[in-house]
């Protein structure tokens, strides 16, 4: 991977100027597994750029300006995401785990 596709990356997780990034919208209900699937590849996006960890503002960040501002999906908000992220981690459907003593911050399980 490039060092400018590399830097487009950690863009989407930089959390300092979130000047970019609507404010929060309500919380939706109903299952969303796309939703889900969004996040994770978050997570791999970030990986591949040589990120491990991710807090939850990081990922809401990332989602805005990825999912919503390029990929015309509809916003979420930090709760929706921290609820997401909570979820995935603990039903074993994703390979996301918790990152220990640390809040609101989550990684890939190691095999992934």
């Amino acid at each position: 991977m490039n060092e400018q596709k590399i830097e487009q990356i950690k863009k989407l997780f930089d959390v300092e100027d979130i000047t970019d990034i609507e404010e929060e919208v309500k919380i939706g209900r109903g299952k969303q597994d796309l939703f889900g699937q969004q996040l994770f590849e978050l997570f791999i996006k970030a990986r591949d750029a040589g990120i491990e960890i991710l807090n939850v503002n990081q990922i809401t960040a990332a989602y805005q300006r990825y999912w919503v501002k390029e990929k015309g999906a509809k916003p979420k908000s930090n709760i929706q995401i921290m609820n997401k992220l909570f979820a995935m981690a603990h039903n074993g459907k994703y390979l996301l785990e918790k990152v220990e003593d640390e809040q609101g911050t989550y990684k890939l399980k190691e095999n992934y």
